[in-house]
């Protein structure tokens, strides 16, 4: 049975002021719109284990073409530099002399792997050890400017836990006589230092931190007093630092590493949302907004956690099964980003590249051809536009275990369009779309979204304002009265 939910819904841009007119609806809320980003572009990075050396890659980069990615992390040699190493490096640490050989091909955008550390420790008070690092990140970006590269894919996350402490903690025994206060503020100092050597060279600089505020704000549980004494304290105050100096092309991207574990499609833009604004709550207030307009938001998928490569991931599924969360998961990453989703894997070597052995001779991938090809769907349904033809839902069985509750949930079809079928508009036309519902499902309510961020309901009006020029994705969400979801195809639009 076929059914028109919803009356046409209209966005109304006048004077940089929209407003979702939904009739006979009492206002309920307000957005600043101005936090929806304009893009439509987006990539596909892999990174992980099997990051390959710029030596590996310029033997083997021709043969590697048909992997089912946008780009990619990669190292300079056998070891993955660490940013706060306190030593001089040298042209060998960065592959200098094979740079300029690379020939990318159709990986447009490749990023160097850098662990956010050293070991020993890194002083955020001492002068010298500073001239060094920040010696080294003009090294590294004369090195990505040669290399074409797109920038950096940066992990904070401490793994040095058994021979020296993490930069990013705070404690009375470790800065004696200087306040939590006095160290952000010298650490803020430092994030500046670092991103106006990195940029010397990248002035299009893309800068993830596969950790951000959003892990610090959870670290510290969601209570910003509680930052001193929790495991990230200080970075946070390091990335404004970076905000601080950034030139005005480089891009800060908040990694979202915690979107690993989504499992649930409404999840992906809960996880934007949470890194976009809760964790906001973290930045001083008067630096909020700046904030909030100026750090992008990545998605990412974690491999080994939705096929189950490690032993503790394993949930009883069916390799059919975790196939096709594989492809919801990369499709959503996709969907809920700004510019990047990227796939972090371990178990899975996609370039063939071993750190064990280092050599530059290819070897094959073990990744399974089902594999790859849940990649390609994904990827080929969001440029197409399509929906995804399944939703994963969690019903909230009896068992109480929420893997084994979760259905992927077929009906209803929702189909979003433009009433007049165009996708460029004036500022101060009106967008009116239109919502239809393929189903017997009776529906609770539907939501609309723009870049990952929910922007109406009917069960709500809404006054959106200073949204931007620029390209948007629109979508729109369908909720049942037995709790299932089901996401429409997507629009772009273009508003000059």
């Amino acid at each position: 049975m076929r059914r028109r939910v919803l009356w046409s819904v209209a966005i109304c841009a006048v004077m940089g002021i929209f407003v979702w007119a939904i009739p006979r609806m009492p206002l309920r809320h307000v957005v600043r719109v101005e936090t929806v980003a304009a893009q439509f572009d987006r990539k596909l990075i892999e990174v992980g284990w099997d990051a390959p050396t710029v030596a590996y890659l310029q033997a083997n980069l021709d043969r590697l073409q048909d992997r089912p990615f946008d780009g990619m992390a990669f190292r300079f040699t056998k070891q993955v530099p660490r940013a706060f190493e306190n030593r001089r490096w040298t042209e060998d640490d960065t592959a200098l002399p094979l740079l300029d050989q690379l020939q990318w091909g159709r990986f447009t955008d490749n990023f160097l792997l850098m662990w956010g550390q050293s070991d020993p420790a890194v002083d955020w008070f001492d002068d010298g050890q500073w001239e060094t690092i920040t010696a080294n990140m003009r090294q590294v970006s004369h090195a990505l400017h040669i290399a074409k590269a797109s920038g950096v894919m940066f992990d904070p996350e401490f793994y040095f836990t058994r021979t020296t402490h993490s930069p990013w903690v705070y404690s009375p025994e470790l800065y004696p006589e200087r306040s939590f206060e006095m160290v952000q503020a010298q650490v803020r100092a430092r994030g500046a230092d670092f991103v106006t050597a990195l940029q010397t060279e990248m002035p299009t600089l893309q800068f993830v931190s596969m950790w951000s505020v959003g892990e610090a704000y959870a670290r510290a549980n969601e209570r910003p007093a509680l930052l001193p004494q929790s495991a990230y304290a200080l970075l946070p105050a390091f990335l404004y630092g970076m905000l601080d100096a950034k030139g005005a092309e480089v891009t800060i991207i908040d990694g979202n590493e915690t979107s690993y574990y989504v499992d649930e499609t409404t999840d992906f833009v809960r996880k934007f949302a949470y890194e976009r604004f809760n964790a906001a709550a973290l930045v001083p207030a008067n630096e909020r907004d700046r904030y909030i307009d100026e750090v992008k938001i990545a998605s990412a998928v974690y491999t080994d956690y939705v096929l189950a490569l490690r032993d503790w991931y394993e949930r009883g599924w069916s390799e059919e099964r975790k196939l096709r969360w594989l492809e919801h998961n990369a499709y959503h990453a996709l969907l809920t980003s700004e510019h990047y989703a990227w796939v972090w894997s371990e178990n899975l070597n996609w370039w063939g590249y071993d750190q064990n052995i280092d050599s530059s001779d290819l070897a094959p991938s073990n990744v399974p051809a089902p594999v790859t090809q849940a990649f390609v769907n994904a990827r080929q349904r969001f440029m197409d536009k399509q929906a995804l033809d399944f939703e994963m839902v969690y019903i909230g069985g009896a068992s109480g275990n929420k893997m084994a509750d979760t259905e992927f949930v077929t009906t209803p079809t929702v189909i979003l369009t433009a009433v007049d079928g165009r996708s460029e508009f004036a500022q101060g036309e009106t967008i009116r779309l239109t919502i239809t519902v393929d189903g017997a499902e009776i529906i609770d309510r539907t939501e609309i979204y723009a870049n990952a961020i929910r922007v109406g309901s009917t069960n709500e009006t809404f006054d959106l304002q200073g949204l931007a020029a620029g390209d948007y994705i629109l979508f729109a969400r369908v909720f049942t009265k037995e709790g299932k979801h089901r996401t429409s195809n997507l629009i772009t639009v273009r508003i000059q």
